[in-house]
């Protein structure tokens, strides 16, 4: 029940479809690890501070990347010029998609293994692989019923009979208040 809250209230479902995971730039130079890096994270803008060369590079990379995912803007500082990155509303939602992503993958690692998951949730764990890859929001369902007895701890023999039981105690649904007709077989300590 713990991974189940946390995949649906912390992970979430990502803005959009898939497609709204942030992709990487392939090249691997130092300019470029960089600006993956600010394409993972939370930050809003990156200015790089580098040779005419280098920021072609960067923009080069990142307009064959997002295309409308980004704006640059060239800031004149002193005798180098420096090329601000902008995120687009789009990309600064899939950045924080991917990095909720990435702290649900930490919690779940903490959890157990994968097979270990695999035990623990069942025949939920498809959807809890579905919302990691961003296909469909975890959803914990409806609440689980506890049915109260009238005839106290005594497990229903037969279908009939929890039907029976059922019907007579009605359902109490777990963290709702129950009325005080509910408490007929309690006895009162708290007077003298």
């Amino acid at each position: 029940m713990l991974v189940g809250r946390y995949l649906q209230d912390l992970l979430g479902s990502p803005s959009k479809p898939p497609e709204a995971s942030v992709n990487l730039v392939d090249c691997s130079c130092e300019d470029c690890r960089r600006a993956n890096w600010f394409l993972q994270s939370d930050a809003v803008t990156e200015t790089f501070q580098v040779a005419q060369g280098r920021r072609s590079h960067i923009e080069t990379e990142l307009r064959n990347l997002l295309r409308s995912g980004v704006t640059f803007t060239t800031i004149p500082r002193g005798r180098r010029y420096a090329l601000q990155v902008t995120k687009s509303q789009e990309t600064l939602n899939a950045g924080k998609w991917n990095t909720r992503v990435q702290k649900a993958r930490t919690f779940l690692a903490a959890v157990g293994t994968p097979d270990e998951l695999a035990r623990i949730m069942g025949g939920r764990y498809q959807d809890v692989r579905a919302a990691l890859a961003g296909t469909k929001p975890y959803e914990m369902g409806d609440p689980v019923l506890i049915v109260a007895s009238s005839e106290g701890a005594k497990a229903a023999t037969s279908s009939a009979e929890a039907t029976t039981s059922q019907a007579q105690a009605g359902p109490v649904v777990a963290g709702v208040k129950r009325k005080a007709e509910d408490y007929e077989d309690v006895i009162d300590l708290s007077s003298d």
